[in-house]
């Protein structure tokens, strides 16, 4: 559901209070779900929540159920699967494969070609760079 990029759009809700939704820079579109940037290149489905901050960019892909909050951004060709969640200023990129419901909090980094599966939690300044982690780790 592209939005024309030189106009800014007022939009209702959950509450039906007014929220202005700045315009599109060239290159992106506004997710239905969330209002949050994605880049036209990237794939992103229909029920991943992509907040107002967030982006998505270049061929990322985000899974059903997937969800961006605050400033949270997804770029390169990363791979963000159901039920992982990021957060703050979290990012993921490169190649990196992130599936099983994983959180990605505060300032963590995820990329390379990383494959985090499970309830993997990268949170403070940590960095998950070029590893394959699966089942429980919190890195911080």
């Amino acid at each position: 559901m592209p939005l024309a990029s030189t106009a800014d759009i007022v939009r209702e809700n959950a509450i039906s209070t007014p929220v202005t939704v700045k315009s599109c820079p060239d290159g992106y579109q506004r997710h239905p779900n969330g209002g949050g940037l994605v880049a036209t290149t990237a794939r992103v489905a229909p029920s991943a929540y992509v907040a107002l901050g967030a982006r998505v960019e270049d061929f990322a892909v985000l899974c059903t159920s997937a969800r961006l909050f605050d400033d949270a951004s997804v770029g390169g060709f990363a791979v963000i699967g159901s039920m992982v969640t990021l957060r703050d200023n979290a990012r993921v990129e490169g190649k990196a494969i992130l599936r099983g419901g994983g959180i990605v909090r505060e300032h963590g980094y995820v990329g390379g070609h990383a494959y985090l599966f499970g309830p993997v939690v990268v949170t403070g300044r940590a960095r998950a760079v070029d590893v394959e982690l699966r089942g429980r780790f919190h890195l911080s």
